[in-house]
């Protein structure tokens, strides 16, 4: 195909969140790709990513009569496909901002893009939103219903915000919405709390538990956000990485020792770890120490041809050996 034609068949994107912890991950693989034509930055501070395809707006998801500001800049900047990435790595003090930015957030950018005819939708989630518990199948499919009621609301602000999509994508058939539910993700450039949990010498796990984990490299979440955008699929989405592994040798392949310990002195552990700003697995995602939130990730390698080149072992090795190498 000649240059031209295939310039003009190159996508313009939207990216808000493009400045945040996911963002500073996906937004330079969106970049390399030669389907992406151009990409419109939407957050509150400019990436520090420059690239002639590149540019951006400064939006505040909190203030109101946002979406008329976002769908202005989405249409002057004629985009064809939007990608939310507007979501906290891991809890932050201020709740109800937090809610504001995700949960009512979510809402603004979807009216936002109805109103700049916006063709494609594509939203990060986490497969935490089907919850840890006993009574969890080996493999949670994505027609599992949501209604785990979340003790934490970095938890709840997640399941929130898929529901908006969902009601969105029954009002507005038009605008295929697509939610990528990430295992946690992991790697040399990830900071979360399961990043911060396995990054000490030692790890405190529950006495008599071992749940199943697993995770996904961080460069095949870029891949997998790639995908879901060019394809344009309609619906929600499992993206894990290959296979499972105990907590206990996650913990180990992290490069951590794990600390068995009675329920009360694990929950003490994570609250004085929080307490002095070492924020770990926060206390009240205490289940997800007990029980396994595995999800099958089969239906995005049909539909995406997502093929996550990293096991979840993979995934905590490569995220051990930066560790190792920033140490020395």
């Amino acid at each position: 195909m000649p240059a031209k034609a295939r310039a003009r068949d190159a996508l313009a994107l939207g990216v808000t969140g493009a400045s945040g912890s996911l963002g500073r991950l996906i937004l330079p693989r969106l970049l390399e790709s030669p389907k992406v034509g151009r990409a419109l930055a939407l957050d509150l501070v400019q990436p520090e990513r420059r690239d002639p395809k590149l540019q951006f707006a400064s939006i505040d998801l909190t203030r109101p009569g946002c979406a008329e500001d976002l769908a202005r800049h989405l249409s002057a900047a004629k985009v064809q496909a939007l990608v939310h990435l507007a979501f906290f790595s891991s809890p932050i003090r201020d709740g109800a901002y937090a809610h504001e930015v995700e949960a009512v957030g979510t809402a603004q950018v979807l009216a936002a893009c109805a109103q700049a005819g916006v063709s494609r939708f594509t939203m990060v989630s986490t497969t935490m939103v089907y919850g840890a518990s006993p009574g969890n199948p080996g493999f949670l499919t994505e027609d599992r219903p949501l209604t785990f009621h979340a003790p934490s609301r970095y938890v709840a602000d997640k399941i929130e915000a898929e529901r908006q999509v969902q009601r969105f994508r029954q009002s507005h058939p038009a605008l295929r919405s697509c939610v990528l539910r990430l295992a946690p993700v992991v790697g040399p450039n990830v900071e979360n709390p399961v990043t911060r949990y396995l990054g000490r010498a030692v790890a405190p796990v529950v006495l008599g538990f071992d749940p199943l984990v697993q995770c996904i490299h961080e460069d095949d979440v870029a891949e997998a956000v790639l995908l879901g955008v060019l394809k344009g699929f309609r619906g929600d989405l499992n993206v894990t990485g290959r296979g499972a592994l105990p907590l206990s040798a996650a913990v180990r392949a992290a490069g951590a020792r794990p600390v068995p310990l009675p329920t009360p002195f694990v929950a003490a552990a994570l609250r004085a770890l929080n307490a002095v700003g070492m924020l770990a697995v926060p206390p009240a995602l205490l289940d997800y120490l007990h029980y396994s939130w595995i999800a099958d990730g089969s239906r995005a390698e049909r539909e995406l041809g997502f093929k996550p080149r990293f096991s979840s072992r993979e995934a905590l090795l490569s995220f051990a050996q930066a560790r190792r190498a920033r140490a020395a």
